[in-house]
This record gives C-alpha cells, structure tokens and sequence, in this order.
C-alpha cells in the first residue's frame, strides 16, 4: 500500500507573469497577459498542512543559533498564511529541519513519534525533488500522467489526491490555469466548503505537564524522646551590639544668677518720621471748617452716603485765603537732616481750562519765651519756599449723579536747621502763578498736609 503522507505539489509560474498566492484566496497579478512562448518557468512547492505542523515543530523545538535562512524564510511565510513556496527554499528548510532533529530527538515522548515525522520529511522531500505533479500558468494542452489497471498502482495515493483537490481549488478560480496530473477539477476559489473530508490526523502534541504531587499521608506517631546529651562549650562572646536609643531629656534646672551687664552698644542712626493734618485739623481766615465738603463721589448710598471734606484754593490771581496748620516741633526732630511737607488735592470736574498749579509754602518756628510777627524783635516767617509746577488733569468718569474725583500729591523740602531749638511750628499754604504753563483756572482741594522728618 501507498504509503499516506501528502503529497507535495510543484508549480511553474512564467516568470513574465508573477503572482503571489497567500491564504487569503486573492491573487494579484503584476503584469498584463503576454503571449505564450516557451519560457523560463519558476517551479513553486505547496505547503501542505501536515508540512507546516512539521515545520512548526522543529522550529519550536531549535535554539536560536539552530534557525537558519531557509528554516526562518519557510516559517515567515508560513506565519503569513502562504500555500507555496519556491521549491529551493522548501528543499532546504527540510534538509536542516532534518539536521534538526537528529539533535533534539530525545525531546519526542517516543521513537515512533520521532520516526513518524523525519520519514515524513523525508518522503515530502524527495516527491519535491521527483516534481511528479506541476501546476503551471498557460493554456497549453497537457496530457493526463498514465493510470494503472490496479488502484494501489494509482498516480497518488487518496491523502496526496485530498491535497492536489484543494490546492486546484485555490487555483482554477483564475482562466489561465491548467492542472496536470490525473484529473481535471474546475471550482469556485470563493466557494466555502468545497471539500467536507476530514483532514489527516496531526502529530502527536507534546507529553503534558507533570501533575501536582498528592497529598501527604497522616505523620506517625512520636518516638521516644532519646536521652539528653552534654553541654557543649560555650561559644566566644557575640560582638557588641549598636547602641540604644537617647533617653528623655531631664527637668531643667533652676536658673543660675544674671551675669554682669555688657557694655551699651553704639546709637544707632535715626529714623523717619510723620504726623499729618487732616481737613478738620486745619483752617483759614475765614473758618476753621473746611469749606467744600464732595457728596457724590460713591454714589447715591442713602443715609449711608459718605463725604469727603477739602479746602478750596484759588486760582493765583484772585484773592487768596491762605490755609494754615500749627503743631508742636518733635524734639527728636534731627536738624542736621531733611524735613519735607506733602500736600494732597482732590481735582473736579470743572471744564476748566490751563493745566498748571503751583503752591507757596510759608514757616515759622518760634522757641518758648520768643515773639512771632513782623515789628522787632520779632522777624516774619523763617522761610518761604515755592513748590515746583504739577500738572492738573480734571477726571473723566463723572455721570451726573455719581461724581469721580483725581488725587494729586505733591512735596516741597523745608530747611530743618529752622526748627533747631523751636517748641511752636507753623505752616501757611497758598497759590501762585506757575513758572511756566498756562494755570488751570479752577479751584483746586486741599485735604492733608503732612511733615516727615528724620529723628536723631
């Protein structure tokens, strides 16, 4: 009897019209039909089931370094679903599969699973080498390979038969097609279920696991306890352990007498100082009420609405009622240093005109037992000192009922020595024209004065 491994399948492709056959049943032609001639022809190998489980047993079972370049080039294609193969690449990948094998023999579970596929192996290579089927593209007449009267004579057993039906039914979806051998088959590459045959039966699968190990039996009883032996000699000293962890920290003692006191460090330099007046701390010569008091700047608050108090100043031109502050000079005030007065205005919406002010500032200083005036022994003022031009920019968010105003601050230097040995100070602020500039010609606001000084 016809021994039952598949039988491999040779095709020739012109090498003028190549295709690729994989296993998704699609064919894809690369060139146009040209005319047949006798040309050069590729011979392809089908790789039958029962090669690729051989195939991917050895390479499984090989080490790293063992894969050569047919064996990986055989797999790669075999893990991409291709039906064939180029014969040398098949040829080859079966010759070192077999080489293969007769290193790792001991890993099959016997020596006829081992025998099994090295004469498997063996046969496929040999009927590749035989090419006694071929498939090629043209639509030249073929003859049929001759029967024999007995059937155990046939050209192929039925298992190599199973494998040429179901490569023809990959191939003959395409017109070109001829198949040579003992029959002519026509299918449907798309059609499911051509063949309902069961396949041959695989390979053995590997020895399993070995199982969990089984519960221990019930231990026995105890022996006797034998008899108790000498003491041996005891063991040299273990080395000194690491040292413990700090204790808590004792109640603190009772404190000891004050040491002698140390000698007074050096004065140290003065700092600044500054006291300020209010509206309500300042007058004129006509009141000691400040005379414009602002009612709209936050709005309508009912009896909520708060006021903001001011003095007003007269552009220079017009009379002036000068607006006075007096205090007390500080007797830390350093008269080696700088003594400034700042002045802070409010501006209104007046549609006013110019953008210029200037203010004047008179002092005078007077120590206890002195006389103030302008007949002698008394002098006038100390000192009268003019402040530089500020510009005056009226507000811009007034509505109507709700009334913005804009703050202005403005300093002018006095000269410290006047107040050396003073008890009584005084400050007179007026208008004048400016230096330079057209003088804004609306009434400006007047709401703290203030005098920073250095102290010794």
């Amino acid at each position: 009897m016809k021994n039952t491994y598949m039988l491999p399948l040779i095709i020739a492709i012109s090498t003028l019209a190549p295709s690729l056959i994989h296993s998704d049943n699609k064919k894809i032609n690369t060139h146009p039909p040209q005319q047949k001639t006798n040309q050069h022809k590729t011979a392809f190998a089908y790789l039958s089931k029962k090669l690729v489980k051989c195939i991917k047993l050895v390479y499984s079972m090989a080490q790293d370094y063992e894969h050569t370049p047919s064996l990986d080039k055989i797999h790669q294609m075999i893990t991409h679903k291709y039906r064939v193969a180029p014969d040398k690449i098949v040829c080859n990948a079966i010759q070192d599969a077999l080489e293969i094998l007769d290193q790792h023999y001991y890993k099959f579970s016997n020596d006829i699973h081992f025998s099994a596929v090295v004469h498997y192996l063996e046969n496929y290579l040999q009927k590749i080498l035989d090419s006694r089927l071929l498939i090629q593209t043209d639509h030249a007449p073929h003859t049929r390979a001759p029967r024999t009267s007995e059937p155990e004579q046939s050209f192929i057993s039925n298992d190599d038969f199973l494998d040429i039906i179901r490569l023809t039914s990959e191939f003959i979806s395409t017109e070109n097609l001829t198949v040579c051998g003992d029959a002519e088959i026509k299918g449907d590459l798309f059609v499911s279920g051509i063949i309902d045959a069961t396949g041959l039966t695989g390979l053995p699968g590997p020895t399993g696991m070995k199982g969990d190990t089984g519960a221990s039996g019930p231990t026995g009883p105890t022996g006797p306890t034998g008899m108790k032996g000498n003491t041996g000699a005891s063991g040299p000293t273990g080395p000194t352990g690491p040292t413990g962890m700090k204790g808590n920290t004792g109640a603190t003692g009772p404190t000891g007498p004050t040491g002698p006191t140390g000698p007074t460090g050096p004065t140290g330099s003065g700092g600044n100082v500054e006291f300020f007046f209010n509206s309500l701390t300042m007058a004129n010569n006509s009141s000691t009420n400040p005379n414009k008091t602002f009612t709209k700047v936050y709005g309508s608050m009912g009896s909520e609405l708060p006021t903001i108090d001011a003095w007003s100043i007269h552009r220079s031109s017009t009379n002036q009622d000068p607006i006075n502050v007096q205090f007390e000079v500080p007797n830390n005030l350093d008269t080696s240093g700088t003594v400034e007065v700042d002045l802070h205005f409010l501006i209104e919406d007046q549609s006013g005109t110019g953008d210029k002010a200037r203010i004047r500032v008179r002092v005078d200083a007077k120590g206890n037992g002195e006389e103030l005036g302008t007949t002698a022994p008394a002098s006038g003022f100390v000192e009268t000192v003019d402040s530089s031009d500020f510009t005056i920019t009226e507000p811009t968010g007034s509505t109507g009922a709700q009334e913005n105003l804009r703050h202005v601050r403005i300093t002018v230097a006095l000269t410290a020595s006047n107040f050396a040995g003073k008890d009584w100070g005084y400050l007179v602020f007026t208008r004048i024209a400016p230096g330079a500039g057209t003088e804004y010609n609306k009434d400006i606001y007047l709401v703290v004065s203030s005098l920073r000084y250095s102290t010794t």
